[in-house]
């Protein structure tokens, strides 16, 4: 089906198209053309004032404003509608609006785990591990895309409109988890990123057998049980978030906290001994708030601390979260590469980009006491979901440490194998 002015497959009434006159029958137009109408005319009205958008928290009070918005414009284009037409349009303007317009569609498969935002006009998803697909669902412009994700962003304390280039946070988009990554005016000419979303329900241990099977949970469940931490590693999308869940549902600590880099593990899902720092803050999720979350934390004394994720601009946050006096149990995920040395490497980098006199030996010595074991999650073939290739514990080395490796999986295997080495420390 050929694309309608952003619109996306749905729209199959044809209604779309349909003329209307104004009573003087000097014009006309489309339904679709009055529909742009208004959304601009209730964009005018609220672009800049998340206070107005903030208050139009349920359907009725979205679809009440949405109908005087209509009304006045109607009222100005001397347009009076009755009926089918009437009804098509305030409910497109209300999937426009609130239901993510072009979005929608996409939103609703259950089998689409990423969607790809390059511009407006061009949109790509991913179903389950498969290759980016393009789909034939745009928005009209820049502003009508900015104008979507103003309204989902707002309860969250955002406002695009005051210049937000960068932002990564967690919500929920029609009933399911995602993890929203933009980048924006003034640094782009448009939004563009990724939604990357979870299923609605959880997916637990006895869901994810062919990713992690029941050997390796059996490890990893003893790390933690005998008061190790843990490093998991993993490109984006391979489950790091998902495994660092489930292990925080088996945490034994009587207190353990939680911070994310941005809120996909959603609140109703947590365990009620935990506590997400993430939230306690009234400020906006956000990337620079995680240190704050992560320092907060530590100052009220967790005995466990599960980190949602470290990347490559995190280094103070890492280094004192390894180095705290309080030593509690570290559970942290990291985006990386499944290479060894490389991963050695880059911890290390991230690390000294912050404290750069700091001697290696120093960061070799918290890794083997704070993070000795490591998890690493990747796809070996293209297409089929990850899967953890190897679970170890880092021991000293000719030039350094590397990962001694306690559990594989390679590929061609049909389930992962103990090697004969010997942990370190005990995790029976």
């Amino acid at each position: 089906m050929a694309q309608k002015n952003g619109h996306d497959q749905q729209d199959n009434s044809g209604l779309e198209d349909r003329i209307v006159e104004d009573v003087y029958g000097t014009r006309q137009y489309t339904l679709d053309g009055l529909c742009e109408k208004i959304i601009e005319q209730f964009g005018m009205e609220t672009n800049g004032r998340p206070d107005i958008l903030s208050e139009l928290d349920t359907p009725a009070k979205q679809k009440q404003a949405i109908r005087e918005v209509t009304e006045y414009v109607l009222g100005v284009e001397s347009v009076m509608l009755q009926g089918p037409e009437r009804t098509w349009l305030l409910d497109r303007l209300h999937r426009d609006l609130y239901r993510f317009g072009a979005l929608e569609t996409v939103l609703g498969d259950a089998a689409v785990t990423e969607i790809n935002l390059n511009s407006p006009k061009e949109i790509f998803v991913r179903r389950g591990f498969g290759d980016l697909e393009r789909v034939n669902v745009s928005f009209r412009d820049g502003t009508q895309l900015a104008q979507m994700l103003q309204r989902v962003l707002t309860p969250l304390g955002f406002d695009l409109w005051k210049g937000e280039p960068f932002i990564e946070t967690g919500l929920k988009l029609m009933g399911r988890p995602v993890r929203l990554s933009l980048a924006g005016p003034p640094m782009t000419p448009y939004y563009t990123g990724q939604i990357r979303l979870h299923p609605v329900t959880p997916l637990t241990f006895e869901n994810l057998q062919a990713s992690v099977p029941p050997i390796a949970v059996e490890m990893l469940t003893g790390i933690l049980r005998n008061g190790h931490g843990l490093l998991i590693v993993g490109e984006s999308g391979m489950g790091k978030t998902t495994l660092l869940a489930n292990l925080l549902a088996t945490s034994q600590a009587e207190k353990a906290g939680l911070v994310q880099r941005t809120p996909e593990i959603q609140p109703d899902y947590l365990p009620v001994h935990v506590t997400d720092y993430t939230l306690i803050s009234a400020d906006a999720p956000s990337t620079a708030n995680f240190e704050k979350h992560m320092r907060t934390a530590l100052a009220l004394g967790v005995h466990s601390i599960f980190l949602d994720e470290i990347q490559g601009d995190e280094g103070t946050a890492f280094w004192q979260v390894l180095s705290s006096d309080a030593k509690p149990q570290i559970v942290v995920t990291f985006r990386g590469k499944a290479n060894i040395a490389r991963l050695y490497s880059a911890i290390g980098m991230v690390v000294r980009k912050v404290y750069r006199s700091l001697p290696q030996g120093d960061i070799d010595a918290a890794l083997l006491e704070r993070l000795p074991f490591v998890a690493i999650l990747e796809q070996h073939t293209a297409g089929a979901a990850p899967r953890i290739s190897l679970i170890g514990q880092w021991v000293q080395a000719e030039n350094g440490l590397t990962i001694e490796p306690l559990l594989t999986w390679t590929k061609g295997e049909n389930a992962p194998k103990r090697t004969e080495v010997r942990t370190r420390l005990a995790i029976d």
